[in-house]
């Protein structure tokens, strides 16, 4: 199996879930000492290049971490195609992906808490991070932990499994 170089976070308007997701997989990365990967984060409405919402910016900052930069982005196919994986945070994102941008995302698309799972039966509902947009800020911590305990477990994988 190809190496893993190439990361995206997706959600719907990349301003709360994605970059929260992006900025700790930097962090859990670096903190491995794994630098060959790129992570990004993208979204499928086009916002217009907005900057994270200020409650994912204080979570984030609680951890160490600086989403302050970041601004919105809307997916495109070039960027979807030219990514080795593509984690989402809700199942529909896996299926406006590939009927929307590419069928060949159908490869490389995953649900967040889906990716790399061997540990448990199928679900028929598939946990989902949820959006925490207009929610307080203790929501948006929620969604940090959530994130944090995912990609941890997803990096711990794919170290394992010698996919990065």
């Amino acid at each position: 199996m190809k190496k893993i170089r190439h990361i995206i976070f997706f959600c719907t308007g990349n301003t709360c879930r994605s970059p929260m997701a992006e900025g700790i997989a930097r962090k859990i990365l670096a903190k491995r000492g794994v630098t060959e990967v790129k992570v990004e984060s993208y979204g499928l409405l086009d916002l217009g290049s907005v900057p994270p919402a200020f409650p994912a910016q204080i979570a984030c900052a609680a951890h160490g971490i600086n989403i302050s930069a970041h601004r919105s982005q809307k997916i495109t196919k070039q960027v979807a195609e030219k990514a080795d994986l593509i984690l989402t945070m809700e199942r529909m994102h896996v299926d406006w992906l590939i009927e929307n941008v590419s069928e060949k995302l159908a490869r490389k698309a995953f649900l967040i808490t889906e990716f790399g799972r061997s540990d448990h039966p199928a679900r028929e509902e598939p946990m989902e991070i949820p959006d925490p947009v207009d929610e307080p800020q203790r929501s948006y911590n929620r969604v940090f932990k959530m994130l944090e305990n995912e990609i941890e477990r997803i990096i711990s994988y794919l170290i394992t499994e010698d996919k990065i």
